[in-house]
């Protein structure tokens, strides 16, 4: 695959939280002692990514100590697929919250390298349960007489019940991978079309899609298709062929 439709939020922060552009620092010039990463996965993960220039063999370039923190808190066990990321072999050294988690990382990373620390994340928990901090008045009007539950939402939850997250079904990423049948498999899923009502991969309508995929990509695209773009696409396949879409 490729990476998809960039993102950046640090605008996004309040003023009281100081933010440097990722690509307004420069990190070769002033080499930190020391970097805190949070994120170990770099090329390996499929869903979202950092930006390739902090993959952690990179990144480890700029500094004398490489230190990976997770940024996850965990109730007593790891994935099979976090036992060994690219960032725990570049990274000096990796934070657990105890000596217990060691087992769960690969074997072959050396000893030295874990610091049974705790988490920052468990310590701020913590602390805010021993002093807990005011509500925000708007919070206290709407819990006020009621029982309030605090959900902590997860990737892996909003990938398994996204028509319940997000209020629409699952729609596949659209790229020079798809096929006739991926492509026929957006354009049912997004319209909602049901039953007799549903594009077959081979109709003129895919096809036109499907060209302009391809010529896209031929044209030196690396990212896949937004879903603005495919709907145009397909309104114009459908003006050009006088095709009818249920939308």
């Amino acid at each position: 695959g490729s990476l998809g439709e960039m993102h950046y939020e640090g605008e996004l922060y309040p003023e009281y939280v100081p933010v440097t552009k990722y690509d307004e620092f420069d990190f070769q010039a002033h080499h930190p002692d020391m970097i805190f990463i949070h994120n170990p996965y770099d090329i390996g993960n499929a869903v979202t990514s950092i930006h390739p220039y902090f993959y952690s063999g990179n990144i480890k370039k700029f500094t004398d100590c490489l230190v990976y923190i997770s940024y996850y808190i965990t109730a007593g066990g790891m994935s099979e697929g976090q036992s060994l990321c690219s960032a725990y072999i570049h990274a000096d050294y990796i934070v657990i919250q105890s000596k217990k988690f060691r087992k769960f990382f690969d074997a072959r990373i050396p000893d030295e390298k874990f610091q049974a620390l705790g988490s920052p994340k468990a310590d701020s928990i913590w602390e805010k349960c021993q002093n807990p901090p005011e509500a925000p008045v708007d919070w206290k009007r709407k819990m006020s007489g009621k029982k309030v539950y605090f959900y902590n939402t997860s990737l892996g939850g909003m990938l398994e019940n996204t028509e319940k997250f997000l209020k629409r079904p699952v729609l596949c990423a659209v790229s020079n991978t798809s096929g006739l049948a991926g492509i026929a498999h957006w354009i049912n899923t997004y319209y909602k079309l049901n039953g007799e009502e549903q594009v077959e991969k081979n109709s003129e309508l895919v096809k036109g899609v499907k060209k302009w995929v391809d010529e896209e990509y031929t044209g030196g695209r690396v990212t896949v298709m937004t879903d603005e773009e495919i709907v145009a696409c397909v309104q114009q396949v459908c003006r050009e062929k006088n095709i009818s879409l249920r939308s």
